[in-house]
This record gives structure tokens, C-alpha cells and sequence, in this order.
């Protein structure tokens, strides 16, 4: 990813936590990551990416940021299940990679997102180097971006 492509990334994860919460997150510095434990938290979603570009992007989240943000903004007088969550979780990543076709243009191609619960997903995906790991807050809530593109 060049420099331009993390600026793109960081504004389109501002943006879409203001839209849906009305307050600001906060992006701590982006770190490089190998492959390895790429799903740092227990609440994981993953989108491929092809055509223009290659890769994935991933979300991983503590349970607290998701059961925060439902009951906050999606139905606030019942508890989510699990499958909610996991929902939830599908939903924020697919916007924000959908968010990204705007910059890389119509060729961006994202897949279905794959959510679980757990640090394994239990199946094989390429994912390129270098992984850009973005650390993100919201409250006292946090959760993880990760970018891995070939372009």
C-alpha cells in the first residue's frame, strides 16, 4: 500500500464511525504485520478483495465494541444474539471495504464477508505482504483494521 492508499483507508474508517455514531474514533498509529495471528481479538470478520487490487481486509473486535455499538444503533431494547453480532461485525466490514471502491474504482472488487468467533478461522486465504494493522477506538472500546493489498 503506498502512502496515499493509508490516508484513503484511515479517512473512509473516520468517516463511516462518525456516520454511524455521530462521535470520532480514534486511529492509533498503523503498524506492519506478518501474516501470522492475523485475527489479534476474539470477534472476527475477513472480506477478499480482487480485480484492481488483491488482498483482504480484515476486522477483528472485542464483544464489548459490538454489543456497544448494536445496542446502541441497531436495537436498543433487546440483547443481541451472537449470530447479531456476527452480523454486526459482516456489516461494518463490508461497508468499509465497499467504502474503499470509491478510491480504487469500480474494478475493486470485495467478496461476501466471512465472520467467527475465535482467533482461527479454520480455513486456508493468500494474504499478501505487507499487512497494515490500524488500531482502533472508540470509547474505552477497541477493535483492529487490517489492509493486505497487492496492487
Amino acid at each position: 500500500m503506498r502512502e496515499k492508499d493509508i490516508h484513503y483507508f484511515i479517512q473512509t474508517l473516520k468517516a463511516y464511525f462518525l456516520s454511524l455514531t455521530q462521535e470520532e474514533i480514534v486511529i492509533n498509529i498503523p503498524f506492519l504485520k506478518e501474516p501470522e495471528n492475523v485475527f489479534p481479538l476474539e470477534w472476527n470478520s475477513l472480506i477478499g478483495i480482487s480485480g484492481a487490487a488483491k488482498g483482504v481486509v480484515f476486522f477483528s473486535s472485542e464483544k464489548k465494541l459490538l454489543y456497544h455499538l448494536y445496542k446502541e444503533f441497531v436495537l436498543p431494547e433487546r440483547e443481541p444474539s451472537p449470530q447479531e453480532l456476527c452480523d454486526l461485525l459482516g456489516e461494518i466490514t463490508n461497508t468499509i471495504a465497499g467504502n474503499m471502491r470509491e478510491f480504487y474504482g469500480k474494478d475493486f472488487l470485495i467478496s461476501v464477508p466471512i465472520t467467527f468467533v475465535g482467533k482461527e478461522m479454520g480455513m486456508y486465504i493468500h494474504i499478501p505482504r505487507p499487512l497494515f494493522v490500524f488500531p482502533v477506538s472508540w470509547r474505552s472500546f477497541y477493535a483492529f483494521f487490517t489492509v493486505a493489498l497487492e496492487q
